[in-house]
């Protein structure tokens, strides 16, 4: 485990949670993971800006009798630890006790390791005391401090400093400080950052690693940005987490709220607030700890390679935020970096998911360090993984997978795939193995998956940039009809073409991103081809077709609507073959009745529906949707009720032209009588209201 880890990850504690040397808070702890705990925590602490008092010491203790040690402690605050050597249950009963008999600090369960803490003003003189619980061992005891005296509030050190053109600097440890009497100028991101904030200014050398942790007396949040009073700029921020109680460091108790930031930042000067919701100030205490990470050029040339497996595992948080991306809003977040290895140019497919609720993004350089090498990017297309796919030639590749946010952390995972430039072929690769969409009456309302990723280049669409991987789809029509192909998603670009008659000699008779046309009866094919080499993936598309002569008959049919006046009727047994915008699902309820008539000036035409079932009205423009467009687009008003005891109102603001009204129902099955009404007021216009 990395000393980072160490300083991140909790200890699991009696009654508390500490994190070893940066937080300072007292109990007897036992590290989360396995291993030598005693070497883990030292190191942790000497990472920390710790030091050792003295040499390890041994200690025996018993059930039956205290041991005890002579120490003197510094001024400042120490940490005791103490290990047992493992040959009988560790002691219950681990303190510090000063000359005059007081306890300053003590266990309170048994543990594998204990590390108590304790901070004064002054040196102190005393007695380190074991007692076990049963049997006897032997302990090892050593005390370490932070080598300071204990950091005070010195609250005129802040006044009319800690702005943006005077910030506080940062330095290693523990710094006081407050927010009376600062401005409110800047606000963070992730609270109201109505009250006034301190600036403090960390200004890095070199790549770092560095956490931040703040306790207030107030309702805070802390942030970094690049710029002070350039909200853009923000790199991380955080508000009401537990907060870390750095009571101890004054000698007095508080409620103690704050924040906690942890992140990778290159060399470079960064601004840090402290800042106030809702007006609230008081007194803070902000900590700060770093340690040393790899540059990007070195992590370029450190790069691991994918597995055999072609799996990677990583975590953002060891991550830096150096590498920009063409998608993703350039990727803001950390990345990790993987090093991708071809003999030959390859077709490339790279898969990333991540555990949080972070937007992840996949991005490849052909140069690790340069960003105008970029190859591909992808962002999430299926669910929640970011896919990119694309041919790459022979070469090391440098893939990143990234993430949109800044704040991204947590377990990250990449898959790649490989096949060779031309393909290897794969199901319905040609057009005498079409896939069959499955046919239901005399409509078609079928989904379809396809992956040209290793499907061969074999064939030529006339809509299609350049050629590319196809796939085959085959149905026929009964009767002349509607046919329409749309995406519902797409890992690269693809396009579609329908060819009518056999594979021998076929005619091409539609062709685009999405398909809308009306075909005669006959055999058809579809292909779904990769529009260029590179635009192979996965595809997942529908394909419906509405017979067009029941539609033409009910249209020509249409009862006339008087525009003052009252109808009555039953969609019982109607068919069911229009829609509406406001209706739920594919906005076709149960079977609907129609009424055209003609507006010769501009008025508004209200329309009531009184019904025994829930009923939706429509206006439509003429009657069948022209090829090319929607329900939408030929809508003039569309109105819902959820009950059949609420009749419907609508009301619509109308040109002169020809229109068509839906009587219909807002559930499948649902039919039955209805009684309408409509008052038509030519020159008059709909009011619009704003609700918001």
């Amino acid at each position: 485990m990395s000393l980072f880890r160490w300083a991140r990850a909790p200890l699991r504690c009696s009654g508390i949670v500490l994190v070893v040397g940066a937080l300072g808070s007292f109990g007897a702890c036992r590290p989360v993971a396995g291993g030598d705990e005693l070497v883990a925590v030292e190191k942790t602490l000497a990472a920390l800006g710790e030091v050792p008092l003295d040499t390890p010491r041994d200690l025996p203790f018993a059930a039956d009798r205290e041991s005890s040690l002579p120490v003197t402690l510094p001024p400042g605050c120490v940490a005791l630890v103490v290990r047992s050597d493992g040959a009988s249950p560790f002691p219950t009963n681990a303190k510090i006790v000063a000359a005059s008999g007081e306890v300053l600090v003590r266990s309170v369960a048994p543990s594998f390791v204990h590390v108590l803490r304790s901070c004064s003003e002054q040196a102190r003189s005393g007695r380190i005391v074991l007692q076990a619980s049963e049997g006897a061992g032997q302990a090892r005891v050593r005390l370490w401090s932070d080598g300071r005296a204990v950091d005070r509030p010195v609250m005129d050190q802040t006044a009319g400093r800690g702005t943006c053109g005077s910030p506080l600097p940062i330095t290693a440890g523990l710094q006081s400080g407050t927010t009376r009497n600062a401005l409110s100028v800047v606000a963070v991101s992730c609270a109201d950052g109505t009250g006034p904030e301190r600036v403090h200014e960390l200004v890095l050398r070199e790549a770092r690693r560095i956490r931040l942790d703040l306790s207030a007396q107030f309702d805070a949040s802390l942030a970094i940005r690049r710029s002070c009073e350039d909200p853009r700029s923000e790199i991380a921020c955080n508000d009401d987490s537990a907060g870390v109680d750095f009571a101890f460091a004054r000698g007095k108790a508080s409620t103690s709220r704050g924040a906690s930031l942890t992140t990778v930042l290159p060399a470079g000067r960064y601004f840090v607030i402290v800042d106030g919701a809702d007006g609230e100030t008081g007194e803070y205490a902000l900590s700060y700890t770093s340690e040393r990470v790899a540059d990007f050029a070195q992590r370029c040339r450190a790069a691991e390679r994918f597995g055999a497996s072609g799996d990677a595992l990583g975590d953002w948080s060891d991550g830096l935020a150096s590498a920009t991306a063409p998608c993703g809003g350039n990727a803001h977040g950390p990345e990790l970096l993987r090093a991708l290895p071809l003999d030959a140019p390859s077709r490339v497919r790279i898969s990333v998911d991540a555990d949080g609720p972070f937007t992840p993004v996949v991005h490849v350089r052909s140069r690790c360090e340069d960003a105008a090498t970029s190859e591909m990017c992808g962002l999430p297309t299926l669910g929640r993984t970011a896919i990119a796919a694309g041919i790459l030639p022979a070469g090391v590749h440098t893939v990143f997978p990234d993430a949109e946010e800044v704040e991204a952390s947590g377990n990250v995972r990449a898959t790649v795939e490989t096949s060779p430039a031309a393909g290897i072929g794969t199901l319905a690769d040609t057009c005498d193995d079409a896939e069959r969409l499955p046919i239901t009456g005399r409509e078609i309302h079928a989904e379809s998956f396809a992956d040209t990723f290793t499907a061969r280049d074999d064939d030529a669409i006339s809509c299609a940039s350049a050629s590319g991987p196809e796939v085959f789809r085959s149905f026929t029509l009964s009767e002349r009809s509607r046919v329409e192909i749309a995406k519902n998603s797409d890992e690269g670009s693809h396009v579609f073409a329908i060819r009518r008659g056999d594979c021998v000699h076929p005619v091409e008779v539609a062709c685009g991103m999405t398909v809308d046309t009306v075909l005669p009866a006959g055999n058809y094919t579809i292909v779904a081809e990769a529009n260029g080499p590179s635009g192979i993936g996965r595809v997942d598309f529908q394909v419906a077709t509405y017979p067009m002569q029941p539609r033409e008959k009910a249209c020509a049919s249409a009862a006339v609507l008087p525009q003052n006046g009252k109808v009555t009727g039953s969609t019982t047994g109607a068919p069911n073959l229009f829609g509406a915008s406001c209706a739920p699902g594919d906005g076709r309820g149960g079977g609907e009745r129609a009424y055209r008539f003609t507006v010769k000036e501009q008025g508004l035409l209200e329309v009531n529906v009184s019904a025994s079932f829930a009923p939706v009205v429509s206006i439509r423009e003429g009657c069948m949707i022209p090829v090319g467009a929607t329900v939408n687009s030929v809508e003039r008003a569309c109105s819902i009720e959820e009950s059949p005891t609420v009749p419907t109102k609508l009301i619509a603001d109308l040109a002169p032209g020809t229109y068509t009204l839906l009587v219909d129902s807002n559930a499948e099955g649902q039919s039955g009588t209805f009684s309408l009404t409509s008052q038509f007021t030519s020159g008059r216009h709909a009011e619009v209201h704003d609700y918001d």
